[in-house]
C-alpha cells in the first residue's frame, strides 16, 4: 500500500468511527466513488468499529482496540481461544491464544491483519503459506497457522516468545558488551540464512520484529508479511506491502523488486542501531519524500563518528562505541548499507562471516586486506586476545604479502619471509594446545626460536621476521622481548634497503620511547628519518609519521621548541599526501595546544584550531559533535589570549549545538560548560562563573566514573571560584581532591600536579600559612619551568604566588626577583596590556615595595595601573584598595 493511500485510508476510518451508522454507507460513496478498491477495503473494517464514538479522530486507534477486543477476547477460532491483546503494529494487532494439545495448553501469537478476506488472503498467500509453514529454526518465530475469524478475516496463528523485548532495547538495558551484541546479531544472521535458503525474505527486519526472548535468545519474528521468491519466475512480490521506515531499502522505497539483499540492508541498519546506538538516518515519518531521498541518496554516516550523538548515559559509552567500531566495524556496516543491491553481501552467511572474522581478528571481505601493521594493530586493540585467535590472525594476515608490497624491488626476498613465515608458524599442535592451553607469547616464543634456528643463513630474511615478532611483543606490553628482538633485527637487516633499515630502527624507538628510554631512541628515530628522507623524498606519509614519533620523544625530554617544529612539518607533509585525514585535525590540535601552553603564541593557536572548524563543518555539517568540539576550542584558546567576547560567542555556539545533539548530560558538554565557567571567572563575574562550573562537576560526577581526571580539572575551577568569593575553606577541599584525583589518575609526574599544587599553595597562603605555602608554590614552579618552554601566563601567576608567600615570610629581596622575571616575561607572552596578569604581577609588585617603605615607586606603579585599567573595574579595583595605604601627600 503507497504512503499516500495508506493515509488517506486512515482518514477515512477517522471519519466513520465518529459518523453515524446510517451515514457512514453515504460517506463511503462520496469518498471513495473513485476508488472502489479503497471502498473495499474500508468496508471489510466497519464490522470493527461498532456504534459511532465521539473519540477525536486522534483516539481512533483506542476505539479500534476496544472493538477489535470486544470481538475476539474470550472467543475461539478454530482450536485457537484468544485470551488477551499483545501488541500492535500499523497494519495489524497481535493477541495472544491458547491451545489445548495432547493434555498440554500451548500459547500462540495471532496476527489480525486489519483489511481484506480470508478467502482473498489465503489465496494470495497459499505459496507463501505453504513455505512459511515448514520454516523452523530455533531463532525464528515462525507461522504456524491461518483460521478464519470474523467475517472471514484471517488470522495468522505464529510461534509466541516469551518475554519478547526489542533487542536494541534488551541489549542497552542489559549493557551488553559491542562483542556480545555482535554475537547475538550472529544468531539473527543465522535465522535469517535459513529462511532464504527455502527461498523467504522478511521484508521487515527491524528492531521491533527481532526480538530476545526471557532466556535471552534473539528471535525473528512477524514472517507473516515475508514473501517467497521463485527461482523460475523470479522475484514476486505479492500484494503490496508497508515499509517501516527507517529500516527499508532503497529497493522497497522505490518499489523495485526484492531479494535476500533487501533483508541484508534492513539487517545492516539494524545491526548499526544495536552497535552505535543510533540509527544512520535522521527520519521523518510525516515526510516521505525526504526520507525517500536520505535512503536512495545520502551515504550513510560512518557509525564510529555517528554513535557520538548517542546519549553518555548510553550502555557502550559514545567513545567507547567508536573506538570498537572505527575500522573492520565501519566498513562491514558500510557494505550492508550500500544503496545498490549488488554491491551489498550477496548471503546473510557472509555477512554473518565478515562479522566472525572481525571477532577472530582475521581480515575482513568488506575493505581490501591492509599491511601487516593494520593487521598487528587488531592485536594492539585486544591485548588479551587468546593465542589460538592471535595465531589465526598471523596465518591468515599472510606475513608475505606484506613484504611483497612494501620492498617490491625485492622480490625474491619477499618470497622467503612468506614462506619463512609459513615455515616458522607451521607445526603448532592444536590438539595439544587444546589439552595445555598456551598464551600468545608462548606462541611467538617458539616462532623466534624456529626463525633463529632455521634462518641462520638468511640475515635479511630473519631481520624481517623478528622485526614483526618484535613489533607483536611490543603491542603486548611485553617490552623487555620487543627490545631484544628489535635490536637484533637493526642489526641483521644493516644490509638491508633503506625502507627496511628504517622500519627497524622507528620500531625500536618506538619501545625505547614507551619504555622511557628517551636518550636513547631519539638518535635511532632520527637516523631513520634520514633513511626516509633519502629513500621516499621529504614528503612521504611514512615520513611524516617519523617526525611525530620523534616529537613524543623530544617533548618527553622537555624541548617544546623541536617539538613544535617537528609536528608543524609533518603537518605540512600530511596536508600534501593526505588531505582530509583524522591525523591532520589531531596535528593541528596537538600544535595548537603547544603553541597556547608553551610559547603564548594564541594568534597562530587561534588559526589553526579555526582552519580545523572549517573542514569540519565542510566535512561533517553544521551539527556534528566535531564542531562543537572545536568551537569549543577555539574559544578555549580565545579565553587564554583575553578575547572574551569572542570566546564567549564561540561557548555559546558550542553549548547550542552539543544541547542539540545529545540533549542529556554528556562529557562533552560538562566540558564546554567548565571552559565557559573559567572565562566568566577571568572576567570577574563570580556568581556566573560558579554556576556555570558546579553545572559542569555535576555533569561530569553523573556521566564520568569515579577518578576520573576531568573532574579533577572541574573541582580546581570550582576552588578557584568560591576562593574569590571568599570561601577558602571550601576552596582547600576543591584544591586537595582535584590533587588527590589527578596524582591517583595521572601519576605524580603529571603536568596537571603543578597545578594543584600552585592552587592548594595559594590557599595557604591567602590564608596566612605562609610556612605552608612556600614549599608547595616552589614545588609547583619549578614543574612548570620544566614544561614551558617560553614566558607563558601561567609561569608568570606561578612566580607570582610564590612571591607573595616569600613576602609574607619577609623575604622581600627573593619577592622583588621573582616579581621582576614576571614583570620582564609578560610583554613575551603577547597578551594585551590590560590583561589580568598584567594586574595581579603589578599589585603583587607595588604591594612589596609599600612594605619595605619605597612609598615613590609604589606610587607610581599604582597610579599607572589605575589608569591602564580604568575599563576593567575587577582590576581597577585592586590597585584602588592599595592606593589607601598610601601615605598623603
Amino acid at each position: 500500500m503507497t504512503d499516500a493511500r495508506l493515509e488517506r485510508k486512515q482518514e477515512l476510518l477517522a471519519a466513520l468511527a465518529v459518523a453515524p451508522t446510517e451515514d457512514r454507507s453515504r460517506l463511503l460513496a462520496e469518498r471513495c466513488g473513485e476508488d472502489p478498491g479503497l471502498r473495499a477495503e474500508v468496508e471489510a473494517l466497519l464490522p470493527y468499529l461498532g456504534a459511532p464514538t465521539p473519540s477525536p479522530a486522534g483516539d481512533l486507534e483506542a476505539a479500534l482496540e476496544e472493538r477489535l477486543t470486544e470481538r475476539f477476547v474470550g472467543k475461539t477460532f478454530g482450536p485457537y481461544t484468544v485470551e488477551r491483546l499483545l501488541g500492535r503494529g500499523g497494519f495489524s494487532r497481535v493477541f495472544l491464544a491458547t491451545r489445548s494439545f495432547e493434555g498440554q495448553e500451548r500459547r500462540y501469537a495471532v496476527k489480525v491483519p486489519l483489511g481484506g478476506s480470508f478467502a482473498e488472503e489465503v489465496a494470495r498467500y497459499r505459496l507463501e503459506i505453504a513455505v512459511l509453514s515448514q520454516l523452523r529454526h530455533p531463532n525464528i518465530a515462525g507461522l504456524v497457522d491461518v483460521v478464519p475469524g470474523p467475517d472471514d478475516q484471517p488470522l495468522l496463528v505464529m510461534d509466541f516468545v516469551d518475554g519478547a523485548r526489542a533487542i536494541t532495547l534488551a541489549a542497552a538495558d542489559a549493557r551488553l558488551s559491542i562483542r556480545h551484541r555482535i554475537e547475538l546479531f550472529l544468531k539473527v544472521l543465522s535465522a535469517l540464512g535459513a529462511a532464504h535458503e527455502r527461498g523467504v525474505i522478511h521484508c521487515d527486519v527491524s528492531a521491533g520484529n527481532v526480538v530476545l526472548r526471557a532466556d535471552g535468545e534473539p528471535v525473528v519474528i512477524d514472517f507473516g508479511i515475508a514473501k517467497v521468491s521463485w527461482e523460475r519466475a523470479g522475484t514476486v512480490t505479492v500484494g503490496p506491502r508497508p515499509l517501516t521506515y527507517e529500516y527499508a531499502s532503497p529497493e522497497q522505497y522505490l518499489g523495485e523488486p526484492l531479494s535476500v539483499r533487501t533483508d541484508i540492508y534492513s539487517a545492516g541498519v539494524l545491526l548499526y542501531e544495536l552497535l552505535a546506538g543510533v540509527l544512520p538516518y535522521n527520519l521523518d515519518r510525516k515526510d516521505t519524500a525526504a526520507c525517500r531521498r536520505s535512503v536512495c541518496e545520502t551515504r550513510a554516516e560512518r557509525a564510529s563518528q555517528r554513535c557520538l550523538q548517542a546519549p553518555a548515559s548510553a550502555a557502550v559509552p559514545p567513545q567507547d562505541a567508536a573506538r570498537a567500531l572505527r575500522g573492520d566495524l565501519d566498513a562491514i556496516l558500510g557494505k550492508a548499507l550500500e544503496k545498490e543491491p549488488g554491491r551489498r553481501y550477496a548471503t546473510a552467511s557472509a555477512f554473518a562471516e565478515d562479522l566472525r572474522a572481525h571477532l577472530e581478528l582475521r581480515p575482513v571481505a568488506a575493505k581490501a586486506p591492509g599491511s601487516i601493521e593494520r593487521t598487528w594493530r587488531w592485536v594492539r586493540r585486544h591485548p588479551g586476545v587468546s593465542a589460538t585467535a592471535a595465531l589465526a590472525v598471523v596465518l591468515s594476515a599472510g606475513f608475505g604479502t606484506f613484504h611483497v608490497i612494501r620492498l617490491g624491488r625485492e622480490q625474491a626476498r619477499a618470497q622467503k619471509i612468506a614462506a619463512a613465515f609459513r615455515d616458522v608458524l607451521r607445526g603448532f599442535d592444536p590438539a595439544a594446545v587444546s589439552k595445555n592451553p598456551v598464551t600468545v607469547r608462548d606462541l611467538l616464543d617458539q616462532a623466534a626460536a624456529k626463525a633463529a634456528a632455521q634462518l641462520k643463513d638468511e640475515p635479511l630474511v630473519r631481520g624481517a621476521v623478528l622485526e614483526t615478532l618484535g613489533t607483536t611483543y611490543s603491542s603486548l606490553g611485553d617490552l623487555d622481548r620487543a627490545e631484544k628482538l628489535l635490536r637484533e633485527a637493526v642489526t641483521l637487516r644493516k644490509g638491508g634497503s633503506p625502507a627496511e633499515r628504517a622500519e627497524s630502527l622507528v620500531d625500536l624507538g618506538a619501545t625505547l620511547q614507551r619504555r622511557g628510554q628517551l636518550k636513547e631512541a631519539e638518535p635511532l628515530l632520527r637516523e631513520a628519518l634520514d633513511l626516509r628522507i633519502k629513500d621516499r623524498g621529504p614528503n612521504d606519509k611514512s615520513v611524516a609519521e617519523c617526525m611525530t614519533t620523534l616529537a613524543i620523544v623530544r617533548k618527553g625530554q622537555g624541548d617544546t621548541r623541536e617539538t613544535i617544529a617537528l609536528i608543524e612539518r609533518s603537518l605540512a607533509i600530511l596536508e600534501k599526501v593526505a588531505p582530509g585525514s583524522d591525523a591532520i585535525l589531531e596535528s593541528r590540535n596537538e600544535l595548537a595546544n603547544l603553541l597556547v601552553e608553551s610559547t603564548s603564541d594564541y594568534q597562530k593557536a587561534i588559526a589553526l584550531h579555526a582552519q580545523n572548524l572549517v573542514d569540519l563543518r565542510q566535512y561533517y555539517g553544521e551539527s556534528h559533535p566535531y564542531v562543537a568540539l572545536a568551537l569549543n576550542n577555539i574559544a578555549r584558546a580565545e579565553t587564554d589570549a583575553g578575547r572574551n567576547a569572542e570566546a564567549e560567542r564561540h561557548f555559546q555556539e558550542a553549548l547550542a549545538l552539543q544541547q542539540k545533539i545529545y540533549g542529556e548530560p554528556h562529557p562533552e558538554t560538562a566540558l564546554t560548560l567548565h571552559n565557559y565557567g573559567y572565562l566568566r571567572l577571568e572576567e570577574g563575574h563570580l556568581e556566573e562563573a560558579e554556576k556555570l562550573t558546579r553545572e559542569s562537576l555535576e555533569m561530569r560526577r553523573s556521566v564520568l566514573q569515579k577518578g576520573h581526571p576531568d573532574i579533577a580539572i572541574s573541582l580546581n575551577n570550582l576552588g578557584l571560584i568560591v576562593k574569590r568569593r571568599g570561601n577558602l575553606d571550601e576552596a582547600e577541599r576543591c584544591f586537595r581532591e582535584s590533587l588527590e584525583v589527578t596524582r591517583a589518575a595521572a601519576g605524580d609526574d603529571s603536568p596537571d600536579v603543578a597545578l594543584g599544587l600552585m592552587n592548594l599553595g595559594g590557599i595557604y597562603r591567602d590564608k596566612g600559612e605562609f610556612a605552608k605555602a612556600e614549599p608547595l608554590l616552589e614545588d609547583a614552579l619549578a614543574r612548570d619551568r620544566k614544561v614551558f618552554l617560553s614566558p607563558n601566563v601561567s609561569l608568570v601567576r606561578d612566580m607570582t604566588s610564590l612571591a607573595q608567600a616569600k613576602a609574607g615570610l619577609r623575604k622581600f629581596t627573593e619577592a622583588e626577583a621573582l616579581l621582576k622575571e614576571a614583570m620582564a616575561a609578560l610583554p613575551n607572552t603577547r597578551i594585551a596590556a590590560d590583561h589580568d596578569a598584567y594586574a595581579e604581577v603589578g599589585e603583587a609588585y607595588a604591594s612589596v615595595l609599600l612594605k619595605t617603605g619605597r612609598t615613590i615607586e609604589a606610587r607610581a606603579m599604582i597610579d599607572g595601573a589605575l589608569l591602564t585599567f580604568a575599563k576593567k573595574p575587577a582590576s581597577r579595583a585592586r590597585f584602588e584598595k592599595l592606593r589607601t595605604l598610601l601615605p598623603s601627600q
